[in-house]
């Protein structure tokens, strides 16, 4: 399951032929400034993603917390 969630996650919406919706795409949102609505963007696309895609799982929470310069959360 964990692997199917990094593969999920990691996928680009359109990069697999059979399945176009397949992915969460979350590569759209490098480089975007670590504000409040950018972390709110990605919670709401992995929630999604993991509800319409991982049925294996039962999603409770998705938290995401910003992080210092060296990468460590606050």
């Amino acid at each position: 399951v964990r692997e199917g969630i990094q593969v999920l996650l990691a996928t680009r919406p359109g990069e697999q032929l059979l399945r176009p919706g397949f992915g969460a795409g979350l590569e759209n949102l490098l480089g975007e400034p670590n504000t409040v609505a950018t972390r709110a963007r990605i919670q709401t696309l992995v929630e999604e993603t993991l509800k319409r895609h991982e049925t294996r799982i039962h999603l409770d929470a998705v938290s995401v917390a910003p992080t210092t310069a060296q990468g460590v959360a606050d």
